[in-house]
Order: structure tokens, then sequence, then C-alpha cells
């Protein structure tokens, strides 16, 4: 595989740049015991890649199922995303296999990137810190557009930014839900599926791993 030079390449975080997921696993475990329910493999399949909001609508149905008691959805996104920003900067967060070898030949050949991600603010600036990335032009939460994936709002933000042409433009992604938005942006969009599988779509390619990215662009 060989992809001709891009205009740039921006990057997804949870389960493609890194592997937060066993983090989200433990903070999503800890809030479910909290309100008296056991947090299990299926319900962090229905959560991996989000949005928050139906992470947040999920947790807020399976406790209501066990206990009859409602909570509030938006404060339990908040307690789960705090927490894990928390982990995340007490552990090491390492980049998936590739990921630090792709960053650097981007850097060498001046082809400027960026980091886009569902998730809030806090922990994305938390993923940065932990693994001391710095060659990020600018980074897109959750939290700071009104909508976020599966629209295409950060990803069309993300290419203003940088000065570039989406449609000119490598999007990797690892979830259905970040597949969907950056298909409707018009970019270049590559899948590496992580946790769960990415169903083939019209103008959507696949690659085995970040690594394989950074060969096809050498």
């Amino acid at each position: 595989m060989k992809i001709p030079r891009p205009a740039a390449v921006l990057f997804d975080m949870d389960g493609l740049l890194v592997d937060t997921e066993p983090v989200w696993w433990l903070s999503e475990s800890a809030v479910a015991r909290d309100l008296g329910f056991e947090w299990t493999r299926e319900d962090q399949q229905v959560c991996v890649g989000g949005p928050l909001t139906r992470v947040g609508d999920h947790i807020v149905e399976r406790s209501f199922a066990a206990t009859g008691v409602r909570h509030d959805r938006d404060r339990l996104i908040e307690v789960i995303t705090l927490d894990v920003a928390a982990r995340i900067s007490e552990f090491e967060i390492d980049l998936m296999p590739g990921g630090r070898e792709l960053l650097a030949l981007l850097v060498s050949e001046g082809i400027p990137h960026a980091l886009v991600s569902a998730s809030p603010r806090h922990t994305v600036d938390a993923v940065v810190r932990s693994t001391g990335i710095t060659s990020f032009t600018t980074t897109i939460a959750g939290t700071d557009l009104p909508r976020t994936k599966p629209h295409p709002d950060p990803y069309l933000e993300a290419a203003s930014r940088l000065g570039v042409d989406i449609k000119e433009t490598i999007i990797l992604e690892d979830s259905p839900n970040g597949v969907i938005g950056a298909l409707a942006s018009g970019a270049i969009v590559y899948a590496l599926p992580h946790l769960v599988p990415v169903a083939p779509l019209i103008g959507l390619k696949f690659a085995r791993s970040l690594l394989e990215i950074r060969d096809a662009l050498k």
C-alpha cells in the first residue's frame, strides 16, 4: 500500500492513538458500583467510541433498571470523565504500536497533524501531558464545539485551523461513530478497528496499524 502525501493527518484519540479503553473500563466500573450495579464487557462494547451522551444514557438506564433510581446524565458524564483524566494523569499512557513512528515521520516530512477527539477537554489534555506529545498543531476535544462526532464538525474545524483542504486530508479512526463523522467531512478516511468492528462503507479504507500507515506514507 502506498499513500500519496496528504495535506494533513487528523488522529482520533481513544482506541486509535492511545489505548485508553482500560482506563475508561476502570472509571465506568467504579461509577457503576457506586450506583449499585456491575459494569460488564457488554456495557463497555455499547459505549466504545462514544459519544459521551450515549455513555451517559446507557449508565442512567442500567442504574435505573438495577435500583429504580434515575440519576442525572450530565453529572454522571462529568464524574466519569474527570476520573478518567485523573487516572491518565497518574499513569504513563503510551501510544498505540506505530504511533510514535508515524508522528516522527509527519514531523520530518513537515506534514501538519492534529488530534480530534470526542472526549472532553480535560481528558484530551491529560492524554497529551501523559504521552508527552508536542507535535500536534492543535487539539480538538468533544466539548470544544456545539456538535462532536458523529458529526463532521470537529474534523472540519481541525482542517480550518491547519489551513488545509479537508478533501486532501487523511483522518484515522477506530470506531464506527468516528468513521461516520470522518466520511461526512469529505476527507480521506482510514479505519483501524480496535475493540469493535467497523463495517465497510463507500469511500472507507482500512489499515491494520499506525505502523502500516507510516510505511505507506514513506
